[in-house]
């Protein structure tokens, strides 16, 4: 459990796009950020909804500037989901990847999309689908999974399908990653798909089912402004425990789990849509942002998270 306090997650990177700040028409490159605060009474990080521009600053190479603006964008979110059925996945691991994807999509919204790519399969999907209709086809997943010949983690080859999925790219596109999460016999490298997430400004997080994740795909998460988190068979099936809390049974780990992955899912779907002047971004550039009424806020600013390399952004996708 994290500890109390306010926390800022930057579960976020340059977006790609574009858009023109109010005051004055400067166009800007749209950087989402998402604010937590730990809540006593719920034991859960909560969003924070309250921060404006005169609490943000961002340093780009050596200097620090204001944003532009900051506003929360609640607006619909792709997400291309990566499920790991490679030959080193068991089936009862299988079943897990499949029943937390599916309850990380059942908090879908309105307008939200997904589309659902396979480690260890040649063919892709060609477009994004409501959450109704992504649920759908991962209940059929769970109760017939094809074999795969393929022994290796293709973990990059399918996190370039996706990136490609994502191409032209909107605010906050995001991919998900349901599996163990290292790679083994991928034809894409990792400095391949590195280029491609971070120019196109793509999040890239996940579960994993182990604790095989490499420093490589760590850091290259970390790099997108996401986090891995981890987790087992074994912490997943453990029953009901007695405990101090609420004098009864604290829930069950995959029920955390699950819960974890709906509080996931909103870092994705309403981050701030910060404005970066585009002029202040004319090559790729090393990203630093700072919070100054952090104190006054109780912020701890270890615990903020946002890419570390941006590039010049493009006119917004359609």
């Amino acid at each position: 459990m994290r500890r109390a306090g306010l926390t800022v997650f930057g579960a976020c990177l340059l977006s790609v796009t574009a858009s023109f700040a109010r005051q004055g028409g400067t166009r800007t490159c749209d950087v989402p950020l998402v604010v937590e605060a730990y809540d006593p009474s719920s034991r859960n990080d909560e969003p924070v909804k309250t921060l404006g521009v005169s609490d943000l600053l961002v340093q780009l190479g050596t200097e620090w500037y204001s944003v532009a603006s900051a506003t929360v964008d609640d607006g619909p979110k792709r997400v291309a989901l990566i499920l790991d059925r490679t030959g080193r996945i068991s089936q009862d691991e299988w079943k897990m990847e499949v029943e937390l994807a599916t309850t990380f999509v059942e908090h879908g919204r309105h307008g939200d999309t997904f589309a659902l790519l396979l480690a260890g399969s040649r063919s892709a999907p060609t477009r994004f689908d409501a959450a109704k209709e992504t649920g759908k086809q991962l209940r059929k997943l769970k109760s017939s999974r094809r074999a795969s010949t393929e022994s290796g983690g293709s973990t990059y080859d399918a996190l370039l399908a996706a990136g490609n999925l994502l191409n032209p790219p909107g605010f906050g596109d995001s991919i998900y990653l349901f599996g163990r999460g290292d790679d083994s016999g991928s034809a894409a490298g990792l400095e391949q798909v590195q280029d491609l997430l971070l120019k196109n400004g793509l999040r890239f997080c996940g579960l994993s089912l182990s604790a095989s994740l490499t420093a490589e795909v760590l850091q290259l998460s970390r790099r997108t402004g996401c986090v891995f988190s981890f987790t087992s068979l074994k912490t997943l099936s453990l029953p009901a425990m007695q405990g101090p809390h609420d004098m009864g049974l604290i829930p069950p780990q995959l029920s955390l789990q699950k819960a974890a992955l709906g509080r996931s899912f909103a870092q994705l779907a309403a981050p701030y849509r910060v404005g970066i002047p585009a002029s202040l971004i004319p090559a790729r550039m090393e990203l630093k942002f700072d919070v100054p009424t952090a104190e006054e806020r109780k912020i701890d600013v270890r615990d903020e998270y946002y890419p570390r390399v941006v590039y010049p952004c493009s006119p917004p996708r359609p």
